[in-house]
């Protein structure tokens, strides 16, 4: 038997008696090879086994191998036959203990599911122009430095942003997180983000965290929670009001661009325009009535009224006494007499024809100064003064105005 032949059976026995195993080790000496394939080496305390994972298997792995990680991989023992080594040619790979935190996380999801902290009814609605945005999130970490580079390309000049600096991973993640959710939420803004980039299902986990989960739902603000990348799902990501696939994203779905925010001030704009000219027309309308309101019931076309029928009494009067002379001057013989008595008759008349005209010229000066004094009404009916009390509503009224007024005291 040559070497190729012995290694080539033992590749054969190899492959036929370990066709699926599985195995739990920590990465070490780990290659990422030009061509996309994968050469490292599992190790555990007592002992190591070199592994190869190619292209189009490693394509499903959902997290970045490296030195340290403890994974589990499965796939089949083979040999190499030009080296005669002994490997684990790896199909699949899942971070160790994933499938307990797969299980963990479902679990509380479906408890929290069933309490309603992801029911669509109980989110609050983003605001349309947030003016004061808090961003919690590790003040070194990259989540930060994307979220700014975006703010400073997004041109939204209306908003103010707040750092809550904040633990994003590890044990005591969580409850830096919450302590800087609540603190976000005492101060009024318009909006909170909690962020963090992208990692390994552990990396997220304090995400995941049933506290984190519950302080969320209690907070009065809008919560976006933009954790990992898009295919990363936290239980915050359920119970926020808004969720967004990446850091940079949550800017992106907050903010409206400068364009939207152009085309909603000239609609306010057009708006108000039309608000303000459909006012002043209608209170150019409630004049023009007032006006005339009072035009027809003012003093001074009671008084023309009044002269004119003065001017036409005194006309019938003279004409009247004019020809009752004409006809007794023509029938009596007397007529210088009854001339005499007539002329005296018509000086009567005439002294109280000036008469009447000295009291209406005297009720026009009246009038004259009475322009500028005021009617006080109330509910429709003229009043005094002392008979009016605190909070009463009257009409004042005057030759040329109308104003309605409370009576303070």
């Amino acid at each position: 038997m040559t070497v190729t032949e012995a290694n080539l059976a033992a590749k054969s026995l190899l492959e036929s008696h370990f066709s699926s195993v599985e195995i739990s080790g920590e990465i070490s000496r780990f290659i990422r090879h030009g061509s996309g394939h994968w050469y490292f080496t599992l190790k555990d305390e007592k002992s190591a086994i070199s592994a190869a994972m190619f292209s189009y298997a490693n394509a499903r792995v959902t997290f970045a191998p490296k030195d340290g990680l403890e994974v589990v991989v499965r796939g089949k023992l083979t040999v190499f036959p030009p080296q005669g080594s002994y490997q684990v040619q790896v199909t699949s790979m899942s971070l160790k203990g994933a499938g307990e935190l797969e299980r963990a996380f479902n679990e509380l999801k479906t408890r929290l599911n069933a309490e309603g902290l992801f029911d669509s009814a109980r989110k609050k609605p983003l605001p349309a122009f947030p003016r004061r945005v808090g961003i919690i999130t590790s003040a070194t970490g990259a989540a930060w430095q994307d979220i700014l580079s975006r703010i400073n390309e997004s041109r939204y000049f209306l908003a103010k942003f707040y750092l809550f600096d904040s633990l994003v991973q590890g044990v005591g993640a969580p409850a830096s997180l919450i302590s800087a959710l609540r603190r976000a939420d005492e101060m009024g803004l318009d909006a909170i983000i909690l962020a963090r980039g992208g990692g390994s299902m552990e990396d997220l986990w304090c995400f995941n965290d049933e506290a984190l989960a519950r302080a969320i739902a209690r907070t009065r603000t809008p919560v976006i929670s933009a954790v990992g990348h898009e295919i990363d799902y936290t239980i915050s990501d359920f119970v926020a009001d808004h969720r967004s696939i990446t850091p940079t994203a949550s800017i992106v779905d907050l903010l409206p661009t400068y364009e939207e925010l152009a085309q909603s001030l000239d609609a306010v704009q057009i708006s108000l325009k039309s608000s303000i000219d459909f006012k002043f027309e209608s209170a150019r309308g409630k004049l023009k009535t007032a006006f005339l309101t009072l035009k027809s019931l003012g003093i001074t076309q009671k008084i023309n009224n009044s002269n004119l029928n003065l001017e036409k009494r005194e006309i019938a009067l003279k004409n009247v006494l004019s020809m009752k002379l004409f006809k007794f001057e023509n029938a009596l013989p007397k007529r210088g007499e009854l001339k005499s008595k007539l002329d005296f008759k018509f000086e009567k008349a005439s002294a109280k024809v000036a008469s009447f005209a000295a009291r209406l010229e005297s009720a026009e000066q009246f009038f004259d100064r009475a322009k500028n004094l005021v009617c006080v009404q109330k509910n429709g009916r003229a009043t005094k003064l002392e008979d009016l009390s605190a909070n009463d509503k009257i009409t004042l009224s005057s030759l040329t105005a109308t104003r309605r007024a409370v009576i303070t005291e």
